[in-house]
């Protein structure tokens, strides 16, 4: 059986996701306040997935934006940004959806907290809408132009240090050796 470009990218999408959320339980990293209610905790994985629909729906705008000028790098720059983060959501909400049914069905909890996942999910959704912004090239707008401010030591003297002090003795040309030349 001969795997296609998309399911190796999409393999690689849940290995990374799998990656993700071992390294940091072991790094003992939490995405929030796991210790707290958890209506608040699932009101903030909501928000959590509200907020990368928004996010996805900017790089969206970015890729229209692209495809309208007729770019093609940037065009292919960040259709690739929108694709993981496609991705990315899918996997967020399938963690979600597997939160969800567990509880339903009485369920101790898995051994990484659900808003752990998300806030996880959620970082790398940010970091691709940062990507995507410098393949649109709106990350490096200058709004403002640079002021420079010219300060001179008092310690340097005033006068040019090159040019030599007093009377100058100019040598005289010396005398044709050949009428020649």
């Amino acid at each position: 059986m001969k795997k296609t470009p998309a399911k190796w990218f999409v393999a690689g999408l849940v290995v990374m996701g799998i990656g993700m959320a071992g390294l940091a339980l072991l790094r003992g990293q939490s995405g929030g306040d796991t210790t707290g209610d958890p209506a608040q905790e699932l009101s903030a994985v909501r928000a959590d997935l509200a907020s990368m629909e928004g996010s996805r729906s900017r790089v969206q705008k970015m890729y229209e934006r692209a495809k309208k000028q007729k770019d093609i790098i940037k065009t292919s720059c960040v259709h690739e940004k929108l694709v993981r983060i496609k991705n990315i959501i899918a996997l967020a909400r399938e963690q979600f959806s597997r939160y969800l049914m567990e509880k339903a069905s009485g369920g101790t909890g898995a051994s990484v907290p659900l808003r752990q996942k998300i806030s996880m999910f959620k970082e790398r959704v940010d970091d691709m809408v940062q990507e995507a912004q410098q393949c649109a090239g709106e990350a490096i707008a200058v709004t403002d132009k640079p002021v420079v401010q010219e300060t001179i030591d008092p310690k340097i003297p005033q006068t040019d240090p090159t040019q030599p002090v007093g009377s100058i003795w100019v040598m005289p040309r010396p005398p044709e050796a050949s009428p020649y030349f």
